[in-house]
């Protein structure tokens, strides 16, 4: 997973992902294919420490690109005030290929996105 602001860059793998420490968020899980489950349980790495950690300059929208082609814009204002976090893990168990393609956004106030695997 790779954090740009189109100046500065910063490369994360698995490991140095979750050497930026992970937090548990419950909160309920909306589908976009209209199923819900609640009170699911995230591990996963805040997006605001993420944006600090890779030195990214202040920016007003980011961009989530996904395999498979997916992409999608959200302002950053969304990602940094509502606790949204890169997760890793759901309901204790880690994501991996194929399931999710590792790396999920989880926005407690919205439904969920798929991030870029490696």
């Amino acid at each position: 997973m790779t954090i740009t602001d189109g100046t500065t860059s910063k490369t994360y793998d698995w490991e140095s992902l979750h050497a930026l420490g992970t937090v548990d968020l419950v909160t309920d899980f909306h589908c976009v294919t209209h199923w819900t489950k609640l009170g699911s349980t995230w591990t996963g790495v805040p997006v605001s420490k993420v944006f600090e950690d890779a030195g990214v300059e202040e920016f007003e929208h980011a961009i989530v690109k996904s395999y498979g082609g997916y992409t999608t814009n959200l302002p950053t204002e969304d990602l940094l005030e509502h606790d949204a976090m890169i997760a890793v893990a759901f309901e204790g168990d880690d994501l991996t290929p194929p399931t999710v393609g590792r790396y999920v956004f989880s926005f407690p106030t919205c439904t969920y996105g798929r991030a870029p695997s490696g």
